[in-house]
């Protein structure tokens, strides 16, 4: 079974609990609530073994957190940006400096930080994977909510930020970049084989 696909069925069986109530079993370690949010506890119980395997725990729960913060992402949306960013390396480092799981830019992280109230942001912060994990969700979030929904171009800035979109767009003719294609083409993948 190819890692989309328990990827997509994890986020249904994820879902499922929530919605019929099971997600009140007893929480082994909250999580840290998101600073405005509320705090979102969950048991490794409830974490499917193929997704915690695949992820590790601590990414496994975090990016469930996250899907219920922000209504406007998924599992799989969130999965798939942090599998074409990182690879899952919560270390990893780009050669234009953009660090850990979701690839977020020292400046982009500090400003995120913020936004969400988390004090004393430093650039070795973006290694911590719940961190990191917080700021791609939020700034997914952000994006969609400011090209109204529109994933396309929500993914566009999120790659190469509003002036880059703009750029690309002016020189292609298309909102639709390649990072987009890739993010969507792993989307409809999972839809298509559930």
């Amino acid at each position: 079974m190819s890692k989309r696909v328990i990827v997509a069925l994890t986020a249904i069986c994820l879902l499922t609990a929530l919605i019929i109530g099971v997600y009140q079993a007893k929480a082994t370690q909250p999580l840290p609530a998101s600073p405005g949010f509320r705090e979102v506890t969950a048991g490794e119980e409830l974490v499917p073994q193929e997704l915690m395997n695949m992820l590790g725990k601590d990414i496994a729960l975090e990016i469930l957190n996250q899907v219920l913060v922000y209504p406007n992402l998924s599992v799989e949306l969130l999965t798939e940006v942090i599998r074409v960013e990182s690879d899952f390396d919560p270390k990893a480092v780009s050669s234009e400096g953009a660090l850990g799981l979701g690839q977020i830019m020292p400046e982009t992280g500090r400003w995120a930080a913020g936004q969400l109230g988390i004090d004393g942001f430093t650039r070795e912060m973006l290694f911590d994977p719940v961190v990191n994990i917080r700021i791609t969700a939020f700034l997914l979030s952000w994006w969609l909510d400011r090209y109204d929904g529109n994933l396309e171009k929500a993914l566009g800035a999120y790659n190469r930020g509003e002036r880059g979109l703009a750029r690309y767009t002016a020189r292609y003719g298309t909102t639709r970049t390649e990072y987009a294609e890739k993010i969507l083409l792993l989307l409809e993948n999972i839809n298509e084989h559930p």
